[in-house]
């Protein structure tokens, strides 16, 4: 995907299918940043809602692998990156 220059939401779908199969694939999380922050550069209600669906995919690998380094530092990420926006999500 990267190589190819594909972005955006399908791209996040694919990759998303790609890390519910295999969480450890560490820069294909690093690729999901770049995407994100290219689509959404700045705050805004866009960036909320993808960064809930961020959340949902990092609680969702963290249930199959809690010990994932590559997880936790993608969940850090999102709480830098969005702050108040996923700070109550837990």
């Amino acid at each position: 995907l990267r190589a190819s220059g594909v972005g955006g939401p399908e791209a996040l779908a694919a990759s998303a299918k790609v890390l519910g199969a295999n969480p450890e694939h560490y820069s294909l999380w690093g690729w999901r940043r770049e995407v994100l922050q290219a689509m959404h550069p700045e705050p805004a209600e866009g960036r909320a809602d993808a960064l809930q669906d961020e959340w949902a995919l990092t609680q969702d690998a963290l249930g199959e692998n809690p010990k994932s380094y590559c997880v936790w530092h993608h969940r850090r990420w999102c709480l830098e990156w969005g702050g108040e926006h996923v700070a109550g999500q837990g």
